[in-house]
């Protein structure tokens, strides 16, 4: 082989072992962007308000694991986060069930873990918590301020029989939690 056809052959082979690498990824691209779940969460530090797909999905596990509770299903189409959202594990805690669904996306930028909600045996005992997978001053950094707003506003406008309730829980487990049990 002459110098040129064998730079021709080496240039070839170089570029097929590069392609090679990159398709079975030893050269591959950074991984995608955790899936944003704000349009999931959106409310949930604000007055524990729930979008209309967060209620419905909800009400589908209310009705799936508690169906004596007479919650109707919502039928939720959490398709567009099928991919950030796991199976769920369901604990029975005598009064009510918890039930965890793990979570892969961040809100507001944070990188949360789980979703744990808390459906009462027909007692009026009803709360959710995002968890997140972030150090507590991140979490704090980014929620702190707009949890208290939340939390006096939530406050104010209570009745007195029935009150919702916010706060950050930093220690344990990093979580933003919402009560509505009366």
């Amino acid at each position: 082989m002459t110098g040129s056809a064998t730079s021709a052959t080496v240039g070839r082979l170089a570029a097929v072992v590069s392609l090679l690498a990159f398709a079975i990824g030893l050269d591959a691209p950074p991984a995608a962007a955790q899936a944003s779940l704000d349009s999931l969460l959106a409310g949930l530090d604000d007055g524990c308000a729930r979008t209309a797909l967060f209620q419905a999905w909800q009400d589908d596990l209310v009705a799936r694991h508690l169906p004596d509770n007479g919650v109707a299903p919502g039928h939720a189409d959490v398709g567009a986060f099928a991919g950030a959202i796991g199976r769920e594990r369901v604990v029975d805690r005598g009064e009510w069930l918890e039930v965890k669904v793990p979570l892969q996306g961040t809100w507001r930028g944070v990188p949360v873990s789980a979703l744990v909600f808390s459906f009462g045996r027909q007692n009026g005992i009803y709360a959710h918590a995002v968890e997140f997978a972030a150090e507590a001053s991140t979490v704090r950094e980014v929620f702190q301020a707009r949890v208290e707003r939340s939390a006096a506003r939530l406050a104010a406008e209570g009745d007195g029989d029935f009150a919702v309730s916010t706060g950050l829980d930093l220690e344990g487990r990093v979580a933003l939690w919402c009560d509505f049990s009366n």
